[in-house]
């Protein structure tokens, strides 16, 4: 990780690549991914 109490998009894009065996291109996409579908929700005043 980058810094303790910091998680970052590639920390987390990382982590599914070592832990899930994605490939680093699917893991980013797969971070950017769900990080937007949340965003999405926030806006629209869903829970997450």
């Amino acid at each position: 990780m980058a810094n303790a109490g910091t998680l970052t998009r590639a920390d987390l894009a990382e982590m599914l690549n070592r832990q899930v065996g994605l490939s680093r291109a699917d893991a980013a996409a797969m971070v950017e991914s769900i990080l937007g579908h949340m965003t999405s929700s926030i806006l629209n005043g869903d829970n997450v």
